[in-house]
């Protein structure tokens, strides 16, 4: 039970404030907090606007955030990554933590959600087809058989005799 209630403080301690899901690609703001790159780009929306922490609300007098590696390293460990990317730092496909749809961000949940539905109906498609391919198969074999049926009937039958 301990390392379950170790594991959720990692989830936790390890979350963008943003998305609420795992830091990927995680940078640190001059004032020392943490956030998805994607989500804190986002969050700074319209360029030209003066970027604020999303959490303690300071002004900063320009775009700008630190790469941190070494958190991003370790999240990608903890979370079963292969030790070559854990150590870049990246996955190689790429992911953000919130994904854009319609030019709005669009929770990771939420995201996965519509892909859950599509592939559904992608399963349900494809059962109607192989439905109809095991039919038609059965209907090809049975046709089959009635040849072979009657080809056996032929074969069976004597030789037409020509008259003299």
């Amino acid at each position: 039970m301990a390392s379950s209630t170790h594991f959720e403080d990692l989830v936790t301690d390890f979350s963008c404030p943003v998305c609420l899901e795992w830091f990927w690609e995680p940078v640190a703001l001059p004032c020392g907090h943490l956030y998805c790159q994607a989500c804190v780009e986002a969050a700074w929306g319209v360029p030209g606007s003066k970027p604020i922490c999303p959490q303690c609300r300071e002004q900063f007098p320009e775009r700008r955030y630190t790469p941190c590696k070494l958190l991003g390293t370790l999240i990608h460990r903890i979370g079963g990554m292969r030790a070559g990317e854990a150590e870049e730092g990246r996955r190689t496909e790429p992911r953000e933590s919130a994904l854009r749809q319609n030019g709005t961000l669009t929770s990771v949940q939420e995201t996965t959600k519509l892909y859950k539905e599509e592939l559904s109906l992608a399963i349900l498609r494809m059962e109607s087809n192989l439905t109809k391919l095991v039919l038609l198969t059965r209907e090809e074999e049975e046709k089959l058989q009635n040849h072979q049926g009657i080809h056996s009937l032929l074969n069976r039958l004597p030789p037409d005799n020509p008259g003299p």
